[in-house]
């Protein structure tokens, strides 16, 4: 029940542009989840709602752009997460 409020935001395809940068939902993988910049701090967030039971953020500050946190979510095993009992 935690995480529906997630699940409802990210479907709804929410997008919002702020003075340095943008939140945005997306997909990390195969779940849903969003996406900050702040391209003034040249920081980021990404954000996975996994197997409907997790929250997972990587975090990353002196950054170009989002790319590393897609690179880093990749190398994490979230099938395995979704998947514990």
């Amino acid at each position: 029940m935690l995480v529906a409020p997630f699940a409802m935001f990210l479907t709804a395809g929410y997008e919002k542009e702020t003075e340095n940068g943008y939140e945005k939902s997306v997909k990390v993988g195969e779940y849903p989840g969003w996406e900050k910049w702040d391209s003034e701090n040249k920081t980021g967030e990404l954000n996975a709602v996994v197997g409907k039971r997790f929250v997972v953020t990587f975090e990353g500050s002196g950054l170009e752009n989002t790319k590393p946190l897609y690179e880093l979510a990749q190398k994490a095993d979230l099938n395995k997460l979704a998947g514990m009992k």
